[in-house]
């Protein structure tokens, strides 16, 4: 009891590492034990690695079948749910609710699951009847506990045309209790909706530095940022000036306890880069037809992403997959491993990313999987996928930066929270996409498009995409583009008219120099690799003057 209410309390401070390693202990001193068992899925849970909460509680259950309880049925659903197994999810999170039918999490989970799968009737049947269970609690509702129920039910409500109903109770729950992460998300949805007074509150809030009010100084950290953020958008259009000094406090809040390592990053992308010409496997088969309904986007974070699939998908024989972890999961893998033999590996991927995006696409024609960081592996995916077709994306590097730089990432874009990590991450992401430019003999199948020539001329965009795509040009319908849903930063910026006012924006102009600094002098690195020349061109884009 002493050894699991220690483990608890590290992943309560967020030492979640430590309580990997503690609960690891615990278990192989006795792996027979049900709640050792229990806390070490529970552990792997908090730190992302659910391929092993699965392997844990499907070796450690197995031979105790008959004490399969909530917290296994629990537990694997939301596992599966993040690996992106939505049948074996929902499955699992249904054998939960039967055996705990007033228990929240298998809800919101569940609700999760066919949110992204775009059964959003069904999502928000379940979120809110989570949103009742939790309600009922005898405190009354907590925001602190439930904030990821309410970030879920404010996703479905946008999918459902809602918002009012979010801005609505959002603002109730902020009268009666303060919660910094709320109204972020309320600033996110709409920042008019957020009065004056409450603007003050969280002001106020900001001057509680006790480090006893927190449990951890990550607790603070994130609680000051959201702050910081939900006041830079607040201001955004009223005092851009204002505004910008927010975004900056903001993220110089999660710089401080950020541990972002760019040379992992570019190291990864060598290994990329030596995986793929060291690769002499000849697995191009002109008769393979595997992928011929899948299409890719790709692009930085912020680059327009979502405003082409929201166009692609404005089409109802194409599934929008949204941003999807599978292949880029599967590949970091497969590149990460010693002896790799890509025949084998083409198998694997197949036979899981193919089903999985089988079962996602129902009854459509085709599904769009809109991981931008899919542009890493795109010479593999070409390889192994010979007849999916690519879309890159890309923008002004400027324009992305100060985009990145505005939103409230956390730790998923972990280089946002400075121009100088963003300058190292777009130098890099220039030198992988020229790598496939260099490398790939047959491109027929990637299209690449520029944000600016698209917002200036959707239509003829629109056209053009559709031609590549193999679509209909007649099957475009506009109405599904204003009510396109993504659960990404872009949420609340592609439903409306498409418009040019993120075409050069004149912000944070004292953090430039940072940036360009930073992005050529990582270009050097490239240069000197021989995968970048020296010239100031990126993409078609012009760049600032490197002195």
């Amino acid at each position: 009891k002493n050894e699991i209410s220690k483990i608890l309390n590290l992943i309560q401070i967020g030492n979640s590492t430590v309580a990997v390693k503690e609960a690891k202990a615990l278990y192989i001193k006795d792996p027979k034990n049900i709640n050792a068992i229990k806390i070490l899925a529970y552990a792997f849970i908090q730190v992302g690695n659910f391929e092993k909460v699965v392997e844990v509680l499907e070796l450690g259950y197995n031979a105790e079948t008959n004490i399969k309880d909530y917290d296994y049925y629990n537990n694997l659903g939301y596992a599966f749910l993040q690996l992106e197994n939505f049948q074996k999810s929902i499955n699992y999170l249904l054998e939960a609710i039967k055996m705990r039918p007033n228990e929240v999490q298998a809800f919101i989970s569940l609700a999760d699951a066919q949110q992204k799968l775009k059964k959003f009737n069904e999502a928000e049947l379940n979120i809110n009847k989570a949103f009742q269970l939790a309600s009922n609690n005898p405190q009354g509702f907590e925001i602190e506990n439930n904030i990821n129920l309410l970030l879920l039910k404010s996703e479905v409500n946008s999918a459902l045309g809602k918002d009012d109903e979010t801005i609505l109770l959002f603002n109730n729950l902020l009268n009666k209790t303060f919660n910094a992460d709320l109204f972020f998300l309320l600033s996110r949805i709409n920042p008019n909706s957020i009065s004056e007074q409450l603007v003050n509150l969280a002001k106020s809030k900001l001057s509680i530095s006790e480090k006893d009010n927190f449990k951890s100084l990550i607790q603070k950290t994130n609680f000051d940022a959201s702050i910081f953020y939900g006041l830079g958008n607040y201001f955004q259009k009223k005092d851009p000036n204002i505004s910008e000094k927010f975004y900056i406090q903001a993220n110089d809040k999660i710089f401080s306890i950020a541990r972002y390592n760019s040379h992992l990053y570019q190291e990864h992308i060598n290994l990329i880069i030596e995986s793929f010409l060291n690769c002499s496997e000849h697995i191009d088969d002109e008769n393979n037809i595997e992928g011929d309904q899948n299409f890719f986007i790709t692009g930085s974070p912020r680059s327009g992403t979502t405003l082409v699939e929201s166009i692609i998908t404005s089409n109802n024989k194409v599934y929008s997959g949204g941003e999807l972890n599978l292949a880029r999961r599967m590949m970091q893998k497969f590149i990460s491993t010693k002896n790799k033999n890509l025949k084998v590996f083409k198998k694997e991927f197949a036979d899981n990313y193919l089903k999985e995006t089988e079962f996602m696409k129902g009854d459509f024609n085709f599904l769009v999987d809109k991981m931008p960081e899919n542009f890493l592996y795109l010479g593999y995916l070409k390889k192994i996928l010979l007849k999916s077709k690519f879309i890159r994306v890309f923008r002004s590097p400027w324009d992305t930066a100060t985009s990145l730089y505005k939103e409230r990432y956390l730790f998923n874009v972990p280089y946002s929270t400075s121009f100088f990590n963003i300058g190292i991450f777009l130098s890099n992401f220039e030198a992988i996409n020229t790598f496939w430019d260099n490398n790939l003999q047959n491109k027929e199948n990637i299209f690449d498009i520029k944000y600016e020539d698209l917002v200036i001329n959707p239509d003829n965009y629109q056209k053009q995409l559709y031609g590549f795509l193999d679509l209909s040009v007649d099957d475009y319908e506009p109405s599904l583009r204003a009510s396109f849903f993504s659960n990404t930063a872009s949420m609340n910026q592609v439903k409306g008219e498409i418009h040019q006012n993120s075409i050069k924006k004149e912000v944070f102009s004292s953090k430039k120099n940072e940036f360009y600094d930073a992005f050529f002098a990582q270009r050097q690195y490239w240069i000197k690799k021989g995968i970048l020349d020296k010239k100031d061109i990126f993409f078609g884009y012009q760049l600032e003057n490197e002195s």
